[in-house]
């Protein structure tokens, strides 16, 4: 059973490696993001059925461009993490919301579990790192995250006090259409044009 398991955290290593080193490229369509939240939270629903998850999110909110893909796996790895910080009975909210006259999106992932040192807060986006015990974390999941959300031209930080739990804040920057058709334009366009009968 050992080797079990310990295999299985390699395989958990090994994915977040790669996960890590794959950030370099984004494929944005339109998405759903209240519908990706659910799928995110149904994936986490395993974990722990002591620990309540709760969504709040924004109606009516407009599509979002966005890789799919690497968002929920960035906000499965955020529940993840509020839910391991969780005790039995405990709450982990998400909250989803535009601001600045609907040009941001925030995404609020709380949880009232034991906080984060102010030791350790400068360390959070540190591949490697993490506060779980041993054979519990990677140290993966936040340094994945802070590289999805900035390969998305966003932000995410974090506050926290001992006792009273954490709150990671992800914004994400609003795109019109237009801008969206700016961007299939631009991915499709090569980047040097041919040169035609010898001419530059």
């Amino acid at each position: 059973s050992m080797i079990v398991s310990e295999a299985e955290r390699c395989k958990h290593i090994a994915r977040g490696l790669l996960d890590f080193a794959r950030q370099s490229r984004v494929f944005k369509v339109t998405t759903d993001l209240n519908a990706l939240i659910r799928e995110a939270v149904t994936a986490t629903a395993h974990r722990d059925s002591r620990i309540t998850v709760r969504i709040e999110l924004e109606d009516e909110l407009p599509p979002m461009w966005l890789d799919a893909g690497p968002i929920k796996q960035m906000m499965i790895n955020l529940v993840e993490n509020a839910m391991d910080a969780s005790t039995a009975g405990q709450e982990v909210l998400i909250t989803v919301r535009t601001l600045l006259d609907r040009q941001q999106m925030e995404i609020l992932v709380s949880d009232q579990g034991r906080g984060i040192s102010q030791e350790n807060m400068a360390k959070l986006f540190t591949p490697f790192f993490t506060t779980k015990e041993v054979g519990k974390g990677t140290g993966m999941g936040l340094a994945i995250a802070y590289g999805i959300v900035k390969m998305h031209s966003g932000d995410i930080d974090v506050e926290s006090k001992l006792g009273q739990g954490t709150t990671v804040r992800v914004c994400l920057p609003m795109t019109s259409l237009e801008q969206q058709d700016e961007s299939r334009l631009s991915a499709t366009m090569p980047s040097t044009v041919p040169s035609i009968g010898g001419m530059p």
